[in-house]
């Protein structure tokens, strides 16, 4: 029984033996063929490497001569941008040369617009200076007329004030005159009757009755109604700055009269001292 248990476990053994054998076979086998895929692998992956890099390279070429070609297009159309500008620059200069030829004939025929707007201006402002200086004239001549009147209407003035004071002193003289012949004829009466001075004003009164009390009476009186118009006088010198007079009620000359006197004086008179 023992031995046929160690039988039995010897072909269990070798048994498993062979299967680990067989599975390492089996297992070298698939590490075989997993390495023969991995190699596989890897030689497509370096394929596909190598394609894309030869892609990218073709795209890099294809980039640059892209590049090449748009630079040179680039160049070529600055060129053409180079002449272009080169031709309207000379284009420009030609016309700036015929606009300043045809400014010069202008200027040589005194047709430029600068050179008329110019003269224009010169012009008006002479013209103006021409009126100011006229208008100046005008207004001087017109001071001097209005001022040649006033003298005129002033030595008129003057001389006719210079009329009335001379026919007012004359008219004072004349009065003052006649006030001293009256009072001389007065004293010269009370001195032939041999009475006071009032008696010339009081008829009734004589040597006789003098003394009496009728008499005296009335001359007091008399005596008080003259020192009352004194008084009133007075009032009026010293209120209201007046006194009365003989000549208050005068009236000036008219015409007729400056004219009568003026012809006395050998004084052609005129329109204006009429006025005056």
């Amino acid at each position: 029984m023992d031995d046929m248990e160690d039988k039995e476990s010897d072909l269990e053994r070798l048994s498993k033996d062979k299967k680990e054998e067989t599975g390492k076979e089996q297992g070298n086998e698939s590490d075989e063929e997993m390495e023969e895929a991995d190699e596989e692998e890897e030689i497509e992956e370096k394929k596909k490497e190598a394609e894309e890099k030869r892609e990218i390279e073709e795209k890099r070429e294809g980039e640059e001569n892209e590049r090449e070609q748009f630079r040179t297009g680039a160049l070529n159309e600055l060129k053409d941008i180079e002449i272009e500008f080169a031709t309207l620059k000379d284009k420009l200069y030609e016309t700036q040369l015929k606009k300043l030829e045809l400014e010069l004939k202008l200027c040589e025929m005194n047709k430029h617009p600068d050179f008329l707007y110019f003269m224009k201006m010169i012009d008006e402002n002479f013209k103006g200076q021409i009126e100011r200086s006229i208008n100046l004239q005008k207004y001087r001549l017109r001071c001097l007329n209005s001022q040649t009147g006033a003298y005129r209407v002033q030595i008129h003035q003057q001389f006719i004030r210079n009329c009335e004071d001379l026919k007012y002193g004359q008219i004072r003289k004349i009065t003052s005159d006649w006030y001293e012949i009256n009072k001389e004829r007065r004293t010269m009466d009370t001195a032939s009757l041999q009475t006071p001075e009032y008696y010339q004003y009081n008829e009734n009164i004589t040597a006789d009755n003098v003394e009496s009390q009728e008499s005296i009476s009335k001359l007091v009186r008399q005596r008080n109604s003259v020192y009352k118009e004194i008084g009133n006088m007075q009032a009026l010198i010293k209120y209201q700055k007046v006194f009365p007079s003989s000549l208050n009620n005068l009236e000036g000359c008219d015409s007729q009269d400056m004219a009568q006197d003026l012809r006395q004086m050998n004084i052609k008179p005129s329109h204006h001292n009429n006025k005056v």
